[in-house]
C-alpha cells in the first residue's frame, strides 16, 4: 500500500511488532513513495537491522518530515546509519528515538551532530526527541 498510494500523508504503524523484516518492506516502499510525510514505527521491535533499513530509505526519500522509531531496540549501528541518512535527507524535521536503550553516548553523539548540521531555517531545522542534549553527549562521548 505504501509503495503505490500517492495520497497518504500520515501512517501510524506503532505497536505492531513489524520487526526487521517488516521494516525492510516498509523501507523499500519509502524509497519510491514521495507523498508520505509522517511515519510512526514506535514499539515495533525493529532492532539494529530494521533501523538500518529505515535509514537507507530516509537517505533517498525527499518527502518524509516526521519519523518515530522510539522503543525499538536500536543501538549504535542503527544510530550511525540514521545520522548518515540525516546528512543526506533535506526534508526530515522531527525524529523520535526515545527509549532506544542500546544507543551509547557515541551513537547519541553521531545523531546529535547530524541534527545540529541541518540547515537552520525554521522549516528545515531537525528536532529530535529521546537524546541527551548536545552538550551532555559531547561530555559523554569517548575522546578519539
Amino acid at each position: 500500500m505504501v509503495r503505490h498510494n500517492n495520497h497518504l500523508r500520515r501512517l501510524n504503524l506503532s505497536d505492531n511488532d513489524v520487526g526487521a523484516v517488516g521494516a525492510r518492506l516498509i523501507a523499500d516502499a519509502l524509497k519510491v513513495n514521495m507523498s508520505l510525510e509522517h511515519l510512526d514505527l514506535a514499539k515495533n521491535n525493529l532492532g539494529e537491522d530494521g533501523a538500518v533499513y529505515v535509514a537507507e530509505a530516509l537517505a533517498v526519500n525527499v518527502r518524509l518530515c516526521g519519523l518515530d522509531i522510539s522503543y525499538n531496540g536500536v543501538g549504535d549501528a542503527g544510530a550511525t546509519a540514521l545520522a548518515r541518512a540525516i546528512d543526506k535527507n533535506k526534508s526530515l524535521t522531527l525524529l523520535d528515538v526515545t527509549a532506544n536503550l542500546h544507543v551509547s553516548a557515541l551513537g547519541a553523539w553521531y545523531l546529535s551532530v547530524a541534527a545540529k548540521s541541518k540547515p537552520t531555517g525554521w522549516d528545515q531545522r531537525l528536532r529530535y526527541r529521546g537524546l541527551p542534549s548536545h552538550l551532555q553527549v559531547t561530555t559523554l562521548a569517548p575522546i578519539q
